[in-house]
């Protein structure tokens, strides 16, 4: 991400940069109609972006049907499946997100190429909203399937956080590292590897109402200068 030389930002094979110093560079890949544009903040540079998938319906969170055991009605839990259509933010600390000029562009983070110019790792995050508030109190888990296609050799950790509208700091509910990067590819391409990460519910999200999934994905140091090529598929959550 690059702060202070001029930026532009590609929806298709252009490049983006962001930092406080000439700082980080992103293009989308191959394949969407170009389109390039200026950040506000001084010297036309990038403070962060939010890439956006295509829009398509989104699923209602129905509740559990009641079913009827000895003469009494109880609620079938069952569980709840949430396609991935959230969006994904890059950004460096010490900001806790994008701030408001961030370039937002629609893309694929399997193809985007965001990377540091400067010595500050890029931060990544997937946020999704839910379609309406839930309670985890009926629920063990929560299953996050993701897609790896990072070809850069270098350990990946996924944390999940649980957000809410009333809540003044996000619950993180445990960290895992993708196996998948556990597998040393020496920067050779191949498919993207679809892998599940289970994340157990805590005593301390019950109780409580949450509007957001947030996923936070970190490469180790040795790779935080580029946004891993790291995409969600869906949550599944569990009772």
């Amino acid at each position: 991400m690059e702060r202070g030389s001029g930026v532009s930002a590609g929806a298709a094979g252009g490049h983006g940069e962001l930092g406080r110093t000439p700082g980080a560079r992103w293009s989308r890949g191959e394949g969407a109609a170009a389109a390039s544009g200026r950040a506000s903040r001084t010297g036309g540079d990038l403070s962060g972006v939010i890439l956006t998938l295509p829009i398509k319906p989104r699923e209602k969170v129905l509740p559990s049907p009641p079913i009827q055991q000895g003469g009494q009605v109880t609620m079938a839990i069952r569980p709840v499946r949430i396609e991935f259509d959230g969006v994904y933010w890059y950004f460096q600390a010490p900001d806790p997100r994008p701030r408001r000029d961030a370039k937002v562009v629609q893309g694929d983070p399997m193809r985007a190429k965001i990377r540091s110019t400067n010595t500050i790792p890029i931060q990544m995050e997937a946020h999704q909203r839910l379609p309406e508030d839930i309670s985890m109190d009926l629920y063990r888990e929560i299953v996050v399937t993701v897609k790896d296609a990072d070809s850069v050799p270098g350990l990946i950790r996924v944390s999940l956080l649980l957000a809410g509208e009333k809540e003044t700091q996000p619950l993180l509910l445990g960290a895992r590292v993708l196996e998948t990067s556990r597998t040393q590819r020496g920067f050779q391409s191949g498919p993207a590897v679809e892998e599940e990460l289970h994340f157990v519910v805590t005593p301390s999200a019950r109780d409580r109402s949450w509007s957001e999934l947030v996923v936070r994905i970190e490469p180790e140091s040795a790779k935080s200068q580029a946004g891993a090529h790291v995409m969600m598929k869906k949550f599944v959550l569990e009772p």
